[in-house]
């Protein structure tokens, strides 16, 4: 497996947000994690990335077979892991191209032209997230995670906030970065699924807790008909 969480213990702002979650990610496999509001969705991938604020309490990750757990965001991304955020920062002063500079000089440059997965070309030499529509700061996320050459890359909410056609351009940027790595992907009403070609597995989290796993075309409408809290032990929802 490339990415193996055992029993995972987490606390955020002093409070235990993941309690015991397991999960494991092959390689070249697409994962949709789902869950309401304040489950702990955002938390797990913190913890994944190693991110500040969140601490460990118990339990193991492994990225290609190493422990992870106490590895610092930097040694972690260097060993391929990357994360897009739900909401990035907003940088004056440092332009869009020179941030996919830097990373071309970290990663080097990528082995196709990925210029028509995203339209960046008017945002290049503006302050990085700096007046940028809510469709374009996707966009540009997904692009500078795909630069990052991931092995696995965890997506959070890339499809809260984006009109439809943008959602579209969006599904296929991943679906180009799926051809490469494993995605983790957190989607709140999972609307980016239709647009997504294959998807491995989908898991739900409820307070924490990892309540339901099975194949993305049983858990999705188990979801829309029953509601996150009404799926727990129903036929195709294996609990972990």
């Amino acid at each position: 497996m490339l990415l193996e969480v055992h029993d995972l213990h987490v606390k955020a702002g002093g409070d235990e947000i993941i309690r015991g979650i397991s999960l494991s990610i092959g390689e070249h496999e697409t994962h949709i994690l789902m869950g309401p509001n304040g489950s702990g969705k955002t938390t797990l991938l913190k913890a994944i990335m190693g991110l500040r604020g969140i601490e460990i309490e118990d339990g193991h990750i492994l990225f290609n077979g190493e422990d992870i757990t106490w590895k610092p965001p930097h040694v972690r991304a260097r060993m391929g892991l990357a994360m897009m955020f739900q909401n990035p920062p907003r940088i004056k002063g440092v332009t869009l191209s020179d941030v996919i500079r830097e990373i071309e000089r970290r990663y080097g440059k990528p082995e196709d032209d990925l210029g028509n997965l995203v339209e960046i070309s008017s945002l290049r030499n503006r302050s990085l997230h700096v007046g940028y529509s809510g469709g374009e700061i996707k966009q540009v996320e997904i692009l500078l995670t795909i630069l990052q050459k991931p092995r696995l890359a965890l997506l959070d909410e890339p499809d809260s906030g984006v009109d439809v056609e943008n959602l579209r351009r969006l599904g296929e940027a991943m679906n180009t970065m799926a051809e490469r790595a494993s995605l983790l992907i957190i989607t709140h009403t999972g609307g980016i699924l239709k647009y997504l070609r294959k998807v491995d597995k989908a898991h739900v989290i409820v307070e924490g807790r990892m309540i339901c796993s099975g194949h993305s075309e049983e858990i999705i409408p188990l979801v829309l008909e029953n509601g996150f809290d009404g799926i727990s032990g129903r036929e195709g929802c294996a609990t972990g």
